[in-house]
């Protein structure tokens, strides 16, 4: 809530808000593609809300509009897809 309104106070989307601020998910679970389907629904029906940010892979793709090297660390690249909870 407080990088939505820090945001509207900089006339800037909170997408783009990111590049300046460690905006954060809070906590991520790795699972495996065949179990995602069931813990999801699990963790929705405790009232944890959920969402896919991503897929690992090892396949070789082009890492245009990925972040590779974040924060001095060279462990590969990441794209988040989907929006965020609101």
């Amino acid at each position: 809530m407080v990088f939505r309104v820090l945001s509207d106070i900089a006339g800037s989307s909170l997408e783009s808000s990111e590049g300046t601020w460690n905006l954060g998910i809070g906590m991520i679970a790795v699972v495996s593609a065949a179990h995602a389907e069931t813990i999801t629904a699990l963790l929705s029906g405790a009232g944890i809300p959920t969402w896919q940010v991503g897929v690992v892979s090892t396949s070789v793709r082009d890492l245009t509009g990925f972040e590779q090297g974040a924060k001095g660390v060279d462990g590969g690249a990441v794209r988040l897809v989907g929006d965020y909870a609101g």
